[in-house]
């Protein structure tokens, strides 16, 4: 749930483990975790409730037959009710009820979550031309959805990465040179979150194409 507000300050995350379990058993609505984001310009909410504190709610409409994806079709979930319930959860911890008017209340399955194993690979085709260079950019390769600024972040950071091992490439014509950065750029990426931002070298300014001019351990 996000809600707009022109009076928000710095963004804050606050989680709140002991309050969801005391909401949880005043309103009947089993929730793992919620987590709170305040930003400039929006509020964000997650909550993990359960499958069937979504069934109980109204959220979902056939839940015992469907799992995964086609549990959150368009036709099986009920946004009115995932409104009402997320305005309930707001409420309780004293959060902002106000709801955009578009995507106010999205529903994701994070279940089975993926990522990618290899930060760049070539594809070999017939004929005598040069190999074809794949990489993934950003945050593609890394969980895609997360409020907390990591998708620019990552996004920008790894498609410099990728530019970087493509340059290699294209300046030595040795695959296996342009692979090991790949890598070595990609676990220096997965070391930069919310926590451990300090993992890029100061000041991003004189940052450049070489990964080595922006992660701390290169």
């Amino acid at each position: 749930m996000c809600s707009d507000s022109s009076s928000s300050r710095s963004r804050n995350r606050n989680t709140c483990c002991a309050e969801v379990l005391h909401f949880g058993s005043k309103v009947g609505a089993d929730l793992e975790n919620i987590v709170y984001y305040r930003g400039d310009e929006s509020h964000y909410m997650i909550m993990t409730p359960s499958k069937q504190c979504l069934v109980e709610k109204g959220c979902l409409a056939a839940a015992e037959s469907l799992d995964g994806a086609p549990l959150l079709r368009e036709d099986n979930v009920d946004l009115e009710n995932l409104k009402s319930l997320a305005k309930e959860v707001a409420q309780h911890f004293g959060l902002p009820t106000l709801l955009t008017a578009e995507q106010s209340a999205l529903i994701f399955d994070f279940s089975d979550t993926k990522r990618h194993e290899q930060a760049m690979l070539f594809q070999d085709a017939d004929g005598e031309g040069a190999p074809l260079p794949i990489s993934l950019a950003g945050d593609a390769l890394l969980e895609p959805f997360w409020p907390t600024g990591l998708g620019c972040i990552r996004g920008f950071l790894g498609g410099l990465d990728s530019v970087a091992c493509l340059s290699t490439w294209f300046k030595t014509g040795d695959r296996d040179q342009a692979l090991a950065k790949a890598e070595r750029a990609y676990r220096a990426l997965k070391s930069v979150d919310s926590q451990t931002k300090d993992m890029t070298l100061k000041p991003d300014s004189e940052w450049r194409i070489e990964p080595a001019t922006r992660y701390r351990h290169m």
